[in-house]
């Protein structure tokens, strides 16, 4: 009889497909996040196994995102009603694309708002690059914010981050960016956003 050994398929290879997959998937105990164990099963079965599942985890982190987005949205309304929000912006560049939850102009400074919904630091420093290459406005007059929403975050790495790549990248001239968490907008600030950005974390 034939051994099969096990190995792990991690969400991320279900959209770019791995000769991993070929060998089908199962779900079996507990394993690291994002992770599913890799059994004998038929490759056609565990190819439709592993589809479903991506599926159904992408509509998760997508409505979670989504309501966190809705839910910063009303803190700011609530707290800053003088202050309008300009939804979500996008810029693109030939086939490469970047774009933000939402934005607002403050002062002749517009904010670029990103809401992370996990644990995503990196894949937000690599959100800032692309922003510095792509934003098609004066960078010396843009701020991206990041508000996190995932449970005891620390927005210090994210500034730890970005601070990286604005010195060793850009030279200290790249879009200027702060942090805060979703939690302490909870708390309630004055009517005007200046009280907002003063909670922020900057370099």
């Amino acid at each position: 009889m034939r051994t099969v050994k096990p190995c792990f398929y991690y969400q991320h290879l279900m959209a770019g497909g791995s000769s991993n997959a070929q060998q089908g998937a199962s779900i079996r105990g507990r394993w690291p996040p994002g992770a599913l164990f890799i059994a004998a099963t038929p490759p056609s079965q565990g190819r439709r196994c592993a589809l479903k599942l991506g599926k159904r985890v992408h509509m998760t982190t997508r409505t979670k995102a989504g309501e966190n987005e809705h839910r910063f949205e009303q803190l700011f309304q609530r707290y800053a009603p003088n202050t309008a929000l300009n939804g979500k912006k996008r810029y693109k560049r030939d086939n490469v694309e970047i774009s933000v939850d939402q934005s607002f102009i403050h002062e002749g400074v517009e904010y670029l708002v990103e809401v992370d919904s996990a644990n995503m630091a990196k894949l937000l420093t690599g959100q800032y690059v692309l922003l510095n290459q792509l934003y098609t406005g004066n960078k010396a007059h843009a701020f991206f914010l990041l508000v996190h929403t995932y449970r005891a975050y620390n927005p210090r790495r994210t500034i730890n981050n970005l601070e990286l790549i604005n010195k060793e990248v850009y030279g200290g001239t790249g879009i200027a960016f702060g942090a805060v968490h979703i939690d302490q907008l909870s708390e309630g600030w004055a009517d005007d956003v200046s009280s907002f950005l003063a909670m922020l974390r900057h370099a």
